[in-house]
C-alpha cells in the first residue's frame, strides 16, 4: 500500500510541475513568426501584465486615419535581464519602430520581436 501511495504522490508532483509548461501557448499558433514586419507609431500605453506585456501603439493607416495596435511583448522582467530598462528607455507619447510577428488572424495585434532605440535595433526575442 505504501508503494502505491508513494507512486501516486510522485505522479501527482510530476503532473503539477508540468502544468505551467502545458498552459503556455506556442508562438507559431498565434503569430506569423517567420515574418519581421516593421510598425512605426506612437506608443500610447504600456500594460505590464504577466506573463506578457501589452503595448498599445497608434499607427497611421493608408486612409489617413489611425489604427490602435495591441502589441504583445515579453515581460518587463525579461527585458530588464537583457539590459532594457523599459520605463526609463521607452516612454508613452514617443514614436518608435517595432519589428513584429503579425497575428495569424489578421487582427491589429502582433508580437514584438525588436524595437529601434537610439538608431539601433534592439532584439527582445527570436521566434
Amino acid at each position: 500500500m505504501k508503494k502505491i501511495l508513494g507512486a501516486a504522490v510522485v505522479a501527482l508532483a510530476i503532473a503539477a510541475g508540468s502544468a505551467p509548461a502545458i498552459a503556455h501557448h506556442n508562438a507559431n499558433a498565434q503569430w506569423l513568426t517567420e515574418k519581421d514586419v516593421p510598425l512605426t507609431g506612437v506608443l500610447k500605453e504600456l500594460k505590464d501584465i504577466s506573463p506578457h506585456a501589452h503595448w498599445l501603439v497608434e499607427v497611421k493607416n493608408s486612409k489617413g486615419g489611425v489604427d490602435v495596435w495591441d502589441l504583445e511583448a515579453v515581460s518587463a522582467n525579461l527585458l530588464r535581464r537583457q539590459g532594457i530598462m523599459v520605463k526609463q528607455q521607452i516612454k508613452p507619447g514617443q514614436t518608435y519602430t517595432f519589428f513584429t510577428a503579425p497575428s495569424r488572424d489578421g487582427s491589429k495585434t502582433a508580437f514584438i520581436k525588436a524595437i529601434m532605440l537610439d538608431g539601433k535595433r534592439v532584439d527582445f526575442v527570436r521566434l
